[in-house]
């Protein structure tokens, strides 16, 4: 049997994949904002996508983006660097607080 030709989306995926130049440049995303973002989406993703963190995704995106682009923004709708990580800021830790974090 051939092997079945690719796909339209198989392709698109590809493309997308191909290296880019920049890909593995480090951006300066700090430990306490990647703490925060890993806090927010794991209180998304265990309510079911509740839309009480929703909004705190989306501006913890609009900081992973803002980094990446380093305030080029190559799109309309990508914020500075600062905006985002103050939008991020604002949000409250989700109830299961700070991963890692003890007061004792």
């Amino acid at each position: 049997m051939p092997p079945l030709e690719p796909t339209p989306e198989d392709r698109r995926q590809a493309l997308l994949d191909e290296p880019q130049p920049g890909d593995d440049d480090v951006i300066g995303l700090t430990r306490a904002q990647a703490i925060k973002l890993a806090a927010i989406l794991d209180a998304h993703a265990r309510t079911d996508g509740e839309s009480l963190w929703t909004d705190a995704v989306l501006d913890g995106r609009d900081l992973l983006l803002a980094h990446a682009y380093d305030d080029r923004r190559p799109a309309p709708g990508i914020p500075a660097v600062t905006d985002a990580a103050a939008r991020l800021r604002g949000w409250p830790w989700p109830p299961s607080g700070r991963p890692g974090f003890t007061t004792s």
